[in-house]
């Protein structure tokens, strides 16, 4: 019997054979290069660790380079990083064998080899046993075009050894990634958390909402590319909770957060807390809890903020101020302060009873909480507030200012829903005029703008505009599904052709959009912006909106479309970050044209190296329309 055979007998034993069991070191060593090659290397690395003649240990390098099996490279990498001592005497000669794998991974099999290579230099690089910069340099050259199996396992090791190393070449890897299909929700998700970090570690509030705005485009993203993702939703949660807290927010909109927060927690933890999966990759479940235990704080503390009185003082006060300094109690970074603290202060100054509380709480020796000191840094922040001229009542963060300047006042004697009902009838009264009662266009417009909230272009004048100019473009769609080749004559032939151009498009919205929307200087084929020249330009003086207009002849799905939106985000390089992308759609042979709310959808894109997402609304035209009365002649397909 061969010491194979002696190994694979142990092996369906259910036993790991030591090398007395075997005849020792040098028996195996005779037999190694049999061992090398067999889907086994978990147990010569055992075997390795046992050996003290130090006859196995110069070996093992030379196993996992010849070794195809992915699973037991895998397998063998792991065990390997429980033996320091192991390591020691391999890594040297192991960091290259691994490198030079990872660089074969466009062989014939090799993308899933390649994959764990790179996460055995990773891993090695955190024990310190090699330096970093091997594997960075390796993560730093992936590319849109690496293999199916390796580039998701690449975009996971990406955003991991960022939040180590900081490298901004890391998230250039990952930034090149989204255009690959293989690895874009998991590119997705890494550059959402890259974003959340970020966001957490501004001193200012404006730049971390910023932040925060870029890291949930990206997780929305990951989300829309796969349901499972409740890694990617409970994030999401994560950063709509900060959001709101910063805003203010009512108790009701932290109490829905936090309900989803939790069941997304809960299904996460059902699928990935298993054995099976590998403690390195494991969500902390420790992280988790503390995101969950500060979104029950903050459910609390949004309705507390809104009172003159709390009847328990000592336990809500512990909340306000867990979430008021959730850097030292929960472990966030120092852009916490920057984001929450405003709203809480300025509800101190708005409301005296709060205040009371406080300054009670502080002055009585009994109160033995572990946030003492937050509590005095909290009165000294207020009192400096106070010096500084903060308006006690509005605060910084006014919620509802429409109906504020209204009323009159900055407390509104009402309810806090009536006021959020009141709030939202004022702004939609803001809104654009000259638009039909059609109930569908009225659906269209207001999913889009729900959209744009988000985008801080989008305010004041400008949302004004921007609504006016997108009311006109939905209409235009509407007419162009709905009118006869009778009643647009030669301009709107091209709806019926098969040899319909880009060009066609441009010409019938161009003359759509200068005899309607007047307010505007609507043209054409201007050049000198973002170095190109654009389609249909509309501008409004201080400011301007592209549209950019694409054929399409095989593929007009949301997905496929994704290609365009570089093109059209080029063009708010210096402007308003907000524009269109329309496409004459010439990809349907048969049957009716896809309904008008199916034709319009928002798009959020963070471009190559950009910080911040570009909003653009995407239409379609369809093209090749065939009369109502011809398709009585094709039989419908039933469902």
């Amino acid at each position: 019997m061969t010491i194979l055979d002696s190994i694979l007998d142990f092996i369906a034993a259910g036993k790991s054979p030591t090398l007395a069991d075997l005849g020792g070191s040098a028996v195996v060593a005779a037999e190694w290069v049999r061992l090398k090659n067999a889907p086994m290397l978990d147990v010569l690395v055992e075997l390795a660790a046992e050996d003290s003649t130090g006859l196995l240990p110069p070996l093992l390098p030379q196993a996992f380079s010849d070794n195809m099996d992915a699973a037991s490279l895998r397998e063998g990498l792991d065990l390997l990083l429980t033996f320091p001592e192991l390591i020691k005497q391999t890594s040297q000669e192991l960091k290259k064998i691994l490198h030079h794998r990872v660089e074969q991974r466009r062989n014939a099999n090799g993308a899933l080899i390649a994959a764990y290579c790179l996460e055995g230099l990773f891993r090695l690089a955190l024990t310190g046993a090699i330096t970093r910069h091997r594997a960075i340099a390796l993560l730093s050259e992936v590319d849109a075009d690496e293999p199916t199996l390796f580039a998701p396992h690449a975009a996971k090791l990406a955003g991991a050894a960022y939040h180590i190393w900081r490298e901004q070449d890391l998230a250039d890897t990952l930034e090149r990634l989204l255009t690959d299909p293989d690895a874009e929700e998991e590119a997705s998700f890494e550059l959402g958390l890259i974003w959340l970090s970020r966001a957490l570690e501004k001193s200012e509030l404006t730049s971390a909402l910023e932040q925060l705005e870029s890291a949930r485009v990206h997780l929305v993203r990951c989300i829309q590319l796969s349901e499972d993702r409740d890694d990617a939703r409970a994030y999401r949660c994560v950063i709509d909770l900060i959001r709101e807290l910063a805003r203010g927010s009512r108790p009701g909109e932290i109490t829905s957060l936090t309900n989803e927060l939790e069941r997304t927690i809960r299904r996460r933890g059902v699928w990935l807390y298993r054995p099976e999966l590998r403690e390195w990759l494991r969500p902390r479940l420790d992280r988790d809890l503390q995101w969950l235990r500060l979104a029950r704080s903050a459910q609390v503390v949004a309705g507390a903020l809104n009172r003159d009185s709390w009847l328990n003082a000592y336990e809500i006060m512990d909340h306000v101020l867990s979430v008021y300094d959730a850097e030292r109690t929960i472990g966030t970074a120092q852009g916490w302060t920057a984001l929450v603290s405003p709203s809480i202060e300025s509800a101190f100054l708005r409301h005296k009873g709060l205040l009371a509380h406080l300054d009670d709480l502080i002055s009585d020796p009994s109160w033995l909480t572990v946030q003492k000191e937050t509590a005095v840094c909290l009165r000294k922040q207020i009192a400096a507030r106070a010096r500084d001229g903060a308006e006690p009542s509005a605060g910084d963060n006014n919620r509802d200012p429409l109906l504020t300047s209204v009323v009159g006042q900055e407390e509104v004697p009402l309810p806090v829903n009536i006021q959020a009902q009141l709030e939202t009838a004022l702004n939609d009264r803001r809104m654009v005029t000259d638009w039909t009662g059609d109930s569908v266009v009225q659906r269209i417009f207001a999913t889009l703008t729900e959209g744009l909230v988000l985008c801080d272009h989008y305010g004041e004048e400008v949302r004004a505009d921007f609504d006016d100019l997108l009311l006109h473009v939905i209409l235009f769609c509407r007419s162009r599904l709905d009118a006869s080749a009778k009643e647009l004559g030669q301009r709107g032939a091209y709806r019926f052709r098969a040899d319909a151009k880009e060009s066609d498009l441009q010409t019938d919205l161009w003359q759509f959009l200068a005899g309607n929307f007047l307010k505007a200087d609507v043209r054409t084929e201007v050049p000198g912006i973002a170095a190109g020249r654009t389609d249909v330009y509309v501008s409004l003086g201080g400011y301007r909106f592209v549209l950019e207009l694409k054929k399409e002849m095989t593929d007009s799905s949301p997905d496929h479309l994704r290609k365009h939106l570089l093109q059209s985000a080029a063009y708010q390089a210096t402007n308003v970050r907000l524009g269109f992308l329309g496409v004459l759609d010439l990809t349907r042979q048969s049957g009716p044209p896809p309904h008008l709310e199916e034709n319009f959808w928002l798009e959020q894109y963070i471009p190559p190296a950009a910080s911040q997402p570009r909003y653009i609304v995407v239409f379609r035209v369809p093209g090749l329309l065939a009369r109502p009365s011809s398709l009585t002649r094709t039989k419908p397909r039933l469902q």
